[in-house]
């Protein structure tokens, strides 16, 4: 297939994936989640428990928050101490209760033997699909454990939210991680149409939804039977649940209510969408849940910080999310009178950019082979997710060229969504052509920084084309909102942006 088809079909690439790698995903998924074989674990976290297991205040609750930074870890711990071996009669369905049937002492040797112990930062450096979806899992776990921690204080549903919250979503994890082609070919096939969904797009890959495929995991994993029964209620909200069975009580509701509304914020969250659109979102589902507004954003901002600091316990680079959730925690006055604004410090550009660049060169290295699936999706989608987790752009799209209209029209993007972008046509023909950045980045064939933004204030902005034999098949272009002292971008920015031009300046046939 040409370059210029599969960019036509980069919304509708799904049904091409064929039956053979359909039937063969589901068990290369749950063998990839076997005891001590197939995906690894955090080598740091490791060695972090090692040091702090043996500290004078080291309690089953603090070596548990250290296990839960890493969720293949955690839900690995819970499933060994449940196994004949170590089981004593009742089942243990929280990291908290496996750490403290083990003995304090005892979780780093366990945990050591649960997986191969790799730093992340090297097992990540070229799947930044990956880092991405491990990323949205830890945010989405830390929330709901936070969100059922003030619906039912001091009673431990926390610990079952998190593992629901883990179990529940761990299938897209795994898709991202074995085939990101494919989690990439999902991603945009929810572009199809505004009911589409990841979710929905991952049950026609699979033939079941993600908390359906975690069920499954959980059988493989021989998890307790309540945690499975959980994991089932989580296809469908609490609120449109109308009856209940008589083992799904309280505690149950608690946490999955707890975990919907933990996965809907932090899904909105990490697609970068707009502060009115999460704001609106958060009203929403804090009166889904009977909390304040006020206090559900606290637990928004409170589990970001908490999300970077898991990342940094596993060694994994956090990537950047909007700034304003930041702005969700209210500050700190310190014991000595100094204000702790309790700002996130994100790694820096070159860090971040690391895992996107190395992501893309091996997808342009890659050659599908027989039927396997194509690489186009995944290049696409690291390069959007580059642009903006990677430097700090806002929003960001890729247009599609069309020769017969000589123009420029959006296809797929990310970020908070600017209005009329979806009827926007961009003619090279027109006499401002010259102050238009992306038809200059069309006819230069390299990145432009200069020019009229696409959307008025949008400033500033990057544009650069990607080439396959000299022909210009379509655009990407990336702006930031805009803000009163807006400055241009810095050299950094400009580099990261041309090394991303580079990769797409004459990209290689064979691997879409």
């Amino acid at each position: 297939m040409s370059l210029y088809f599969s960019l036509r079909d980069l919304t509708g690439g799904l049904p091409k994936i064929g039956e053979q790698t359909k039937s063969s995903l589901e068990p290369a998924l749950l063998n990839l989640f076997q005891m001590r074989a197939g995906l690894p674990i955090s080598l740091k976290s490791i060695e972090g428990l090692r040091v702090d297991c043996v500290a004078d205040r080291a309690t089953p609750e603090k070596i548990a928050r250290l296990v839960e930074s890493d969720p293949f870890l955690a839900l690995r711990l819970v499933a060994l101490v449940n196994q004949t071996f170590y089981h004593r009669g009742h089942d243990i369905v929280t990291v908290q209760g496996a750490v403290s049937h083990l003995g304090v002492w005892k979780v780093p040797e366990v945990c050591a033997d649960l997986g191969d112990a790799k730093s992340f930062k090297a097992i990540y450096l070229g799947r930044s699909t990956a880092s991405f979806a491990l990323q949205e899992l830890v945010f989405c776990a830390a929330l709901a454990k936070r969100i059922a921690n003030l619906m039912a204080p001091r009673e431990g549903i926390d610990q079952i939210a998190y593992l629901l919250a883990v179990l529940g979503r761990i299938g897209a994890v795994l898709l991202a991680y074995a085939r990101p082609n494919i989690y990439c070919a999902c991603f945009f096939d929810a572009f199809l149409s505004e009911t589409s969904s990841f979710d929905r797009s991952f049950k026609k890959l699979l033939g079941k939804t993600i908390p359906e495929f975690g069920v499954e995991l959980g059988r493989a994993l021989a998890l307790p039977k309540r945690i499975l029964n959980s994991t089932s209620l989580l296809h469908i909200a609490p609120w449109h649940k109308r009856v209940w069975a008589a083992d799904e009580g309280r505690e149950v509701r608690i946490a999955i209510g707890s975990v919907h509304v933990a996965y809907r914020i932090a899904s909105t969250v990490t697609e970068m969408k707009g502060q009115s659109e999460i704001d609106a979102l958060v009203e929403d589902m804090a009166s889904r849940i009977n909390l304040k507004t006020d206090v559900l954003r606290e637990a928004v901002g409170e589990s970001l910080a908490a999300m970077i600091e898991s990342l940094n316990r596993i060694g994994l680079t956090a990537l950047r999310l909007p700034p304003y959730v930041e702005r969700f925690t209210e500050p700190i006055v310190e014991r000595d009178g100094t204000i702790n604004t309790r700002n996130i410090k994100w790694p820096g550009i070159a860090e971040r950019m690391n895992s996107f660049l190395n992501e893309l060169r091996a997808c342009f290295k890659t050659r599908a082979q027989g039927d396997e699936f194509y690489y186009l999706p995944q290049a696409v989608h690291c390069t959007l997710r580059a642009l903006i987790h990677g430097l700090n752009f806002d929003f960001a799209m890729f247009m599609r060229y069309s020769v017969a209209g000589d123009s420029l029209t959006p296809y797929v993007w990310l970020g908070e969504e600017p209005d009329g972008v979806r009827e926007l046509v961009r003619s090279r023909g027109k006499q401002s052509g010259e102050y238009m950045p992306d038809v200059q980045a069309l006819l230069q064939k390299k990145a432009v920084f200069t020019g009229d933004p696409i959307t008025p204030d949008h400033w500033p902005f990057a544009a650069f084309p990607a080439i396959a034999r000299n022909d210009v098949l379509g655009v990407f272009y990336a702006h930031k909102h805009p803000v009163s002292e807006a400055n241009a971008l810095e050299t950094q920015e400009q580099v990261a942006v041309i090394a991303l031009a580079e990769e797409w300046h004459d990209v290689p046939s064979g691997f879409y």
